[in-house]
C-alpha cells in the first residue's frame, strides 16, 4: 500500500458518483461526486462506512440532506456547500453522530443538546447556527469556529469536557475570561481576532499541551510561564521581548516564533530538556543562528 501521510488522502475506491478516501488516523470517508443515489447508501451499508463528505468542490450539487436518513449509523458528516441551509435532518442520527464539519449558509440547525453523541464540531459560522450553543451541558471534546460571532467566549461555559478549542478569524471577539481556569483544555488556538488584546486568561489553562496564538498585541511570553505541560508553542506577532519565560518548560518539544525577538539570547532554548526543534522567522542576529540551534538539538536527540 502507498505511504499514508497526514495531509495526503489515499483513494481506496472510486465510482462515478462517489469515491472513498482515507487520511492518517481517520476512518475511511465517502466523498460524493454527484447527486445522492441509493447505490451510495447500499455501498456504505455493505462496507460498514459511517463517514461522509458533501462538498461542492468535489461535485456534489448541494441542497437538502434528507437522504442522510438512508445511511445507518452515521458518525461523521462534513457539509461544504452554500446551497445547504437546513440541518435538522441530522437529528435522524442524533444517537450516533460524533463529528460535524460545516461550511454552508445554515438557516436551521439542531442545538448541542439534541446531538448527545457529538464530540467534534468544526464550523465556519453562519447566522442560523446561533441556537447550537443552547446553554445545556454537553460532552463536546473539540470545538473549532471560524468567524466566532460574539464578543466573549460565554458559549463554551457549558462545554466542560472541552479539550481542544480553536477560534479563528473573529472580528467580534474582545475578551476571553471564560477560559480562566479551564484546566481540561489541552489544545488551544486563538488567531485572527483583531479586537482581542488581553490573553492573560490563557495562563490559567495549565493543562494546555499545544498552544497557538496569533496577534500583534502579544509582546511578552510571560503568559506561558505557568503552562508546565506545554509541548508545542506557536506564536505569531510582530516582536517578542524575550524567550526567557520559556525557562522551566520541561515538556516543550517544538517552539516557533514569528518576527523578531528583542533579547538576542537564545541559550534558554538549549537548556530546555525536551526541545526538538525551534523556528524563528526573523533574520536578526542572535547569540547563535537558528540553524546552529537546531543542529545542536538534533545532535542531543541522537545522543540519547
Amino acid at each position: 500500500m502507498a505511504e499514508l501521510r497526514d495531509y495526503e488522502p489515499l483513494i481506496l475506491h472510486r465510482e462515478p458518483r462517489f469515491h472513498v478516501s482515507l487520511l492518517a488516523n481517520q476512518r475511511p470517508r465517502v466523498i460524493l461526486n454527484a447527486e445522492w443515489h441509493a447505490d451510495v447508501g447500499r455501498y456504505m451499508a455493505e462496507h460498514g462506512l459511517t463517514d461522509i463528505s458533501l462538498n461542492g468542490g468535489c461535485g456534489w450539487p448541494g441542497g437538502g440532506i434528507e437522504f442522510l436518513a438512508e445511511i445507518p449509523g452515521l458518525r461523521s458528516v462534513a457539509i461544504l456547500h452554500s446551497k445547504t441551509r437546513d440541518l435538522l435532518p441530522l437529528l435522524a442520527h442524533a444517537a450516533t453522530l460524533e463529528e460535524l464539519i460545516l461550511e454552508c449558509n445554515v438557516v436551521r440547525a439542531p442545538g448541542f443538546s439534541s446531538l448527545p453523541a457529538l464530540r467534534n464540531f468544526n464550523v465556519a459560522w453562519a447566522r442560523g447556527l446561533a441556537d447550537v450553543f443552547d446553554g445545556v451541558p454537553h460532552a463536546l471534546d473539540k470545538l473549532c469556529v471560524q468567524r466566532w460571532p460574539w464578543e466573549d467566549l460565554g458559549g463554551i461555559v457549558p462545554l466542560q469536557s472541552l479539550r481542544n478549542l480553536c477560534i479563528a478569524g473573529s472580528r467580534k471577539l474582545v475578551e476571553i475570561s471564560a477560559l480562566r481556569g479551564r484546566v481540561g483544555i489541552q489544545e488551544l488556538t486563538l488567531r485572527g481576532c483583531p479586537k482581542l488584546s488581553d490573553f492573560e486568561a490563557v495562563s490559567t489553562c495549565v493543562g494546555v499541551r499545544r498552544l497557538e496564538l496569533a496577534s500583534k498585541s502579544i509582546r511578552s511570553l510571560e503568559l506561558v510561564r505557568p503552562l508546565t505541560r506545554l509541548e508545542r508553542l506557536i506564536v505569531e506577532t510582530t516582536e517578542i521581548e524575550s524567550l526567557a519565560p520559556l525557562e522551566g518548560l520541561g515538556a516543550l518539544r517544538v517552539v516557533a516564533v514569528s518576527e523578531r525577538i528583542l533579547d538576542p539570547d537564545l541559550s534558554v532554548l538549549q537548556r530546555l530538556p525536551a526541545l526538538e526543534w525551534a523556528g524563528i522567522r526573523s533574520r536578526k542576529s542572535y547569540s547563535l543562528s537558528v540553524k546552529q540551534l537546531n543542529a545542536s538539538l538534533e545532535a542531543r536527540r541522537k545522543a540519547r
